[in-house]
């Protein structure tokens, strides 16, 4: 599960130039695949 979050964010490369709100977007969505790993986790104890 871990491999495939981890797979799924360094495939997304940076689209255009880099500026404040994409880096938000990009941290954003690493937050959302942090929680559903920890739910994931979770459900699985």
């Amino acid at each position: 599960m871990m491999r495939r979050l981890g797979n799924r964010l360094l495939d997304e490369p940076p689209h255009g130039d880099v500026t404040p709100f994409t880096a938000w977007q990009h941290l954003v969505h690493l937050a959302r695949c942090t929680e559903a790993f920890l739910d994931v986790e979770r459900r699985t104890r």
